[in-house]
This record gives C-alpha cells, structure tokens and sequence, in this order.
C-alpha cells in the first residue's frame, strides 16, 4: 500500500541514524577496520535504536527496528542480537539488501565500488545465509540486468548509458551512445537495442560489458537531473 512504501521510505532514510555517532576517523579510515574499530561501528545499530527512541512516538517503531535489526542475518549469525529470518520484518530484510548494495556500488577511500552485475552476483551468493532468498530474486528483479543509469560497453568498444529496459528483453534495452570506439565522446546518440540497430560498420549493436561511469569521466547525475533516467525507473 501506498503508506506502507512510505514507511518503508522512511526505514531506508533513517536505517544509518546510529552513525552520526560514530567517531569520522572510523567512519573515513583508509583501510580494513579491526580490533575495538569494528566493535565500535557495529555499534552504530544501538545508537541508531537510541536516537530514533528519542523521538517520542514520531518516528514509527518499525522504522526504529530497521535502524537496529539491518546488520542482522536471516541465518541468525548478524549483529547485535543474533536473530533469524523469522524474526526480522519484512521492512528489515528488503533494507538489509538495498544496504548491501549499495555498499558494493559505491566507492568508498581505500576501494572503488564493483559494478551492478557483480553486486548482484555477490547478492544472489549472500541469498539464503546473509540476505532474505526470495527477496534478493526480486530486487534484481526490480533493477533488471542494466537498470537505469548503467554505464555499459558495447561490443564494437563504444560506451553508452542505459536509459530504460525493454521489458521483453532486458538484455536490450535502450541506450544513449556517449563514447566512440576510441572512448572518446562522441555525438550523442539514443538508440533500441532490442531494434538491433547496426553500426558504422554494420555490426548489431550489443552490450559487452558494464563498466564505471566515473573511469571514463561519465556523470550520470547529468542524466537523472535532465529527466531522461526517471521514465526508465518508472517502468521498472
């Protein structure tokens, strides 16, 4: 329902409350946490419980859950409490995904951040131990294999943008060509895969590989501040 996904919003904003607490030498350091570091991050869930209480009944209590059952495993082997897929809501193990991807994706100081085909490949390994099973299916479900935004190389080594799936073959979708074969940019150029459209040297086009926009000086916010990327997330 439409209150649940706002609450459910609302869960996704708030989960990570706990880490304004959080000392900025360990929330920033370069490199592996270890010893009393990693005890004092996981303890991020606890002050994120203890602020969110603090509201007095503004904040709803399962978006206080969430912000302190998100690490928890559906194996029973997270933190802090150590509990099972049956007794964590639903809110809980569909944030505990999304936290979990975009940890993969984004770039942190001491690594740069994996690609969406092999976030969801260490999502789909982490299915049924770490993450809710039948969950992870349906959140990649919902992304498809080249979401929205998807920096993609193509088989004749030009670069393109994802701007929306073709949803009777996600494996071409529609694309905005933004570098040529020598990834160098080039005139723009929106084109449908799934019209198997040819190039310059009468090849299909189609899709090698997703690559990291920010290797080849690609900003994708362009994209979604001019609107192109939000009709593809619609019709998702």
């Amino acid at each position: 329902t439409e209150e649940e996904l706002k609450d459910l919003g609302l869960c996704g904003m708030l989960h990570d409350m706990g880490k304004m607490l959080i000392p900025n030498k360990i929330l920033n350091k370069p490199g592996k946490l270890a010893g009393k570091e990693i005890k004092i991050m996981k303890y991020h869930t606890t002050l994120g419980l203890k602020i969110l209480k603090k509201s007095k009944g503004r904040v709803p209590l399962s978006v206080i859950n969430v912000a302190y059952s998100h690490h928890e495993r559906v194996d029973g082997k997270g933190y802090p409490r150590g509990i099972g897929q049956e007794q964590l809501t639903r809110a809980t193990r569909i944030v505990s995904i999304c936290d979990m991807y975009d940890a993969l994706t984004s770039d942190r100081i001491y690594r740069k951040g994996c690609s969406h085909l092999e976030a969801i490949d260490i999502l789909t390994k982490m299915s049924g131990k770490h993450l809710d099973y039948a969950l992870v299916l349906k959140f990649i479900e919902c992304l498809s294999v080249y979401p929205p935004g998807s920096i993609v190389e193509l088989t004749n080594d030009e670069v393109g943008i994802v701007i929306e799936v073709n949803q009777d073959e996600k494996l071409r979708p529609q694309i905005i060509l933004l570098l040529g074969t020598d990834k160098k940019p080039r005139k723009e150029k929106l084109i449908d895969l799934s019209k198997r459209e040819t190039d310059i040297g009468g090849e299909v086009y189609t899709i090698r590989r997703t690559v990291r926009g920010a290797d080849y000086g690609i900003d994708i916010m362009k994209f979604y501040n001019s609107g192109l990327l939000q009709k593809g997330f619609a019709s998702l």
